[in-house]
């Protein structure tokens, strides 16, 4: 594992394996502390650059509008990267919202996610 920050209350796990070469960011993202999603966007950038992951995987229940920003911030230093991940991002079926936020994304960032209701 190249990088771990295990979830609390208010964030979610992120996981970095450069040996399975993919990324899993899951659980609720309520933090109300900008710079903390500030430093671990900054350093999931910095992993994206070192190793040449291929599956970024948003399994997100729930997030704020801090959250929201930051994963913009997040999605949008792939989009002009000639090996930018995958992007596959998994909700509740029941969840419509969270299916709505994620069109949402990819439409506003013009890039391709793969959705999964699981």
């Amino acid at each position: 594992m190249d990088y771990f920050r295990k979830a609390t209350n208010t964030s979610p796990t992120v996981m970095m394996d450069s040996k399975t070469k993919s990324v899993l960011i899951s659980g609720s993202s309520l933090c109300r502390d900008v710079t903390i999603y500030a430093s671990v966007i900054n350093d999931m950038i910095e992993q994206f650059e070192q190793f040449d992951y291929k599956d970024l995987n948003i399994k997100l229940n729930v997030f704020n509008t801090i959250a929201a920003k930051s994963l913009i911030d997040l999605l949008k230093s792939f989009k002009f990267k000639s090996k930018a991940p995958s992007i596959h991002w998994y909700f509740d079926k029941k969840d419509r919202e969270m299916q709505e936020m994620a069109n949402d994304y990819s439409e506003l960032l013009e890039m391709e996610f793969e959705l999964s209701d699981n």
